[in-house]
């Protein structure tokens, strides 16, 4: 259910794939894998993500041969 994707903290709601105080979505090249984290954990070098409110390292995806990711995200 949708209930399981969310947690309240602090009276403010928050969906997993968002981090911090304010709950906010972490941007591309990140992701929040637990409900109310207190930040979004960065992609591994070599990788990248382009979606916003990632909720899964799985969504971090390797670079392209021929390619390279010199920083995290």
């Amino acid at each position: 259910t949708s209930n399981d994707r969310i947690r309240i903290i602090s009276g403010i709601i928050c969906n997993q794939g968002a981090a911090g105080i304010d709950c906010e979505y972490c941007p591309k090249g990140y992701y929040a894998s637990e409900y109310a984290s207190p930040k979004c954990t960065a992609c591994g070098v070599g990788t990248y993500s382009t979606t916003v409110a990632a909720t899964s390292a799985s969504s971090c995806l390797k670079c392209r041969s021929g390619t390279f990711a010199s920083s995290v995200g």
